[in-house]
């Protein structure tokens, strides 16, 4: 059956059946502890039942409206959004992926400042339509390309110096042309980056200055990722446009674009936007639902206390294996990278590493040319499943030389 697909991804060979929770059962009735819960988007596990149930009852009253008509679901969704977002004092869109989201904040973005040139980190990912891909990985996926894409380094705290002095460079020759700067506070595809908070107060700084908005992508950080809202909160600036997707559905597709209040016109935009499930209602009961539960079952500091212990365990095996190189991250979004001596190809040495501890029955993900394994997994997820992650992790690195270098060499 699988053949009737078009592979523009490498399939995994597991049939899914069923997942509850954080768990997901083959059609081999085989389970597997998902610890990136899906695409990164189901943040209160698979199937939740709370979830569903929202959803069910806001089908039995209305689930679609054309474009123009407003529900009442939208307008509280587009309230608790407002409230979770601070000094914003956000305007809403809600939309249905990510790259949809990153496409209407361009375009809008754009169109405000009458410029074209947008500012993007070298390593980001925006999503692969496209506009978003013209700015991910600095539009190495785009073709043809777009005219004043500008890409500048992720910067650590050695370089940061460096980084804010070629950014200001940079803006002092083509600030003329730039409408807008987008980056993610965390890269994750980028190899699970955290740039200095400090870099992004200069930033902000720098924008101001010289009439650019500033844009942050919190599709995979957003919505309590961190243990936070959002990570802006943490860094402590304020975008004028914040991008959210992944999470803010549940495992739904929903996504978001809020607005600053500040930098919308009095009069109000001079282009429209028209699609098929733009502010559909059943957006709006899976946004409510969302946020509801993270606030009533406290869930922002539970990550914060899950994420500790998680960080902590892999510093313990990193202190054992030298394989695993830099553990790091912050709320529930955390990864190590691969470090093997000797060693180029991290792309297939991951391919054998992920399938090993596949067997274990453990699902992750690799990123940044295989060299990175990274940690999403559901808010909800359990201590012991944790620790069960942690135990097949050590299992496969105590027989790294057989289980992975051997099949490598092969």
């Amino acid at each position: 059956m699988i053949n009737k697909l078009l592979p523009v991804v490498s399939f995994s060979d597991i049939i899914i059946k069923l997942a509850k929770g954080s768990w997901i059962i083959s059609n081999e009735n085989k389970e597997y502890l998902d610890m990136n819960c899906g695409q990164f988007c189901s943040i209160l596990g698979h199937s939740n039942e709370f979830l569903i149930e929202a959803i069910t009852r806001n089908g039995n009253n209305i689930q679609h409206t054309n474009s123009s008509m407003i529900s009442i679901e939208i307008l509280e969704a587009a309230e608790k959004l407002n409230k979770i977002s601070g000094n914003m004092d956000a305007k809403s869109i809600f939309l249905t992926t990510g790259s949809e989201a990153v496409e209407f904040a361009l375009r809008y973005g754009k169109n405000l400042k009458q410029k074209t040139g947008i500012v993007c980190f070298d390593k980001g990912y925006h999503g692969l339509t496209y506009g978003s891909q013209t700015i991910t990985y600095s539009g190495k996926y785009a073709y043809p390309q777009i005219n004043n894409i500008f890409s500048i380094k992720i910067p650590n705290t050695e370089n940061m110096l460096q980084c804010l002095k070629k950014l200001e460079e940079l803006l002092e020759k083509e600030s003329h042309k730039i409408a807008l700067m987008i980056l993610e506070p965390i890269v994750s595809v980028g190899g699970m980056l955290f740039p200095p908070k400090e870099y992004f107060l200069e930033v902000e700084k720098l924008c101001k200055k010289y009439d650019i908005f500033l844009v942050f992508d919190e599709s995979q950080t957003g919505i309590g990722r961190t243990g936070e809202w959002f990570y802006f909160q943490e860094i402590g600036c304020t975008p004028d446009i914040l991008i959210l997707s992944k999470g803010l559905g549940g495992g739904y597709p929903v996504s978001a674009v809020l607005f600053k209040n500040e930098i919308i016109p009095e009069k109000g935009f001079n282009i429209t936007h028209y699609s098929s499930h733009q502010n559909d209602p059943f957006l709006g009961s899976i946004v409510n639902y969302i946020i509801t539960c993270i606030d009533k079952e406290l869930l922002l500091e539970k990550i914060k206390e899950k994420g500790k212990y998680f960080l902590n365990e892999l510093q313990i095996l990193a202190e054992k294996y030298p394989v695993i190189d830099s553990p790091r991250g912050k709320g529930l979004i955390l990864g190590f990278d691969l470090k093997v001596n000797n060693i180029k190809n991290y792309r297939e040495i991951s391919k054998i590493f992920l399938k090993e501890i596949e067997k274990r029955g453990v699902i992750l993900q690799a990123t940044n040319g295989g060299q990175t394994i990274r940690f999403l997994p559901s808010y909800l997820i359990k201590y012991q499943e944790i620790k069960k992650c942690i135990i097949e992790l050590e299992y496969v690195l105590k027989n790294f030389d057989n289980l992975v270098i051997k099949k490598y060499e092969e």
